[in-house]
């Protein structure tokens, strides 16, 4: 993910590259849309796994997926093959490593709009964002 602000007279926007929005498992539905648009033959390369998001067992189930898929695949089969994809182990090894830094970005970027729009700082009532214990996320 990057971010960068585009310099405008009196402009708030703020552009991200990367989506710092997405939930859990909204990146792990994309990972699988794409495998099965290969599986189709509706892209000519296998999706490289996302970086940092399994732990090494996620990686793992990954992997040996792709090692398990037949050489000659198709479209007619490809509801089939993706009926193997482990979806819910791997939803299980996601490492959400990005939430910290997406919620810094959101809590930064809308105190600074309210201390334009209202020409007060809201800055210093901020705390640093702590993580969630895991039956909160």
């Amino acid at each position: 993910m990057d971010t960068f602000v585009k310099k405008k007279t009196q402009s708030l926007f703020v552009h991200f590259q990367g989506h710092p929005e997405y939930g859990a498992e909204t990146l792990l539905k994309e990972y699988r849309r794409d495998i099965k648009r290969f599986l189709k033959q509706e892209r000519e390369t296998y999706p490289a796994m996302p970086k940092g998001y399994f732990d090494a067992a996620g990686e793992r189930l990954v992997n040996k997926f792709r090692e398990d898929l037949p050489t000659g695949h198709g479209s007619d089969n490809s509801e089939e093959l993706m009926d193997a994809f482990p979806n819910d182990a791997l939803a299980r090894t996601l490492q959400r490593t990005w939430l910290s830094a997406a919620i810094a970005i959101y809590r930064n970027w809308l105190s600074y709009i309210v201390s334009k729009k209202t020409g007060v700082s809201k800055l210093s009532r901020w705390r640093p964002y702590k993580k969630m214990s895991s039956e909160n996320q």
